[in-house]
């Protein structure tokens, strides 16, 4: 966050503000909901003025994590659905692989918020098949399993992670939150 801030302080406008999106990823991973919504308001009102196609397949992605903690989760999924779509017919959909990952994963913690256990199995598995290093899947699956009681496929999918993970920082978040899973 401190180092987005001073590089939004030595970029000029108008491009000062797309270091915004920074913020918007830093906020939704630390679960700022008031400062989210202010970078995506910001966000929105650049996109006023500099319309990019780039930004069409991801705005439907951000806006759909205020949707969900508005309690509006169904919403929200489409909203994520949406912009896999978009991402997919783009050309930028060819080298997009991981923001489709990232969006799916969201998806995925959604549905597992409203108990839709064998979706969000199916859309981590899917993303998995595409990318079986992306971490985050076997962490999401290895609490689905817990929350289902299932030990054989936890302990699977928490070894992967943790394979995945082992030269990871001991203060890496998704890390810390796997090993919670043990106790």
């Amino acid at each position: 966050l401190k180092y987005s801030k001073q590089l939004q302080a030595n970029t000029k406008p108008p491009f000062d503000s797309f270091v915004g999106i920074f913020f918007i990823v830093t906020y939704g991973n630390m679960q700022d909901e008031k400062n989210y919504r202010i970078e995506v308001q910001k966000l929105k009102e650049l996109l006023k003025h500099f319309n990019d196609p780039y930004w069409d397949s991801f705005l439907p992605a951000i806006e759909s994590r205020i949707l969900a903690w508005d309690g509006k989760k169904q919403e929200a999924i489409k909203y994520l659905d949406e912009s896999v779509t978009i991402i997919k017919q783009s050309i930028s959909g060819l080298t997009s692989l991981d923001k489709i990952n990232e969006i799916e994963y969201y998806k995925a913690k959604i549905l597992l918020d409203i108990e839709q256990f064998k979706d969000a199995i199916e859309v981590l598995e899917d993303i998995l098949q595409r990318d079986p290093t992306f971490g985050k899947a076997y962490y999401l699956l290895a609490k689905i399993y817990k929350i289902q009681n299932k030990t054989k496929k936890f302990n699977q999918a928490y070894t992967n992670a943790m394979n995945i993970w082992q030269d990871a920082d001991d203060d890496f978040v998704d890390l810390v939150n796997l090993k919670k899973l043990k106790n």
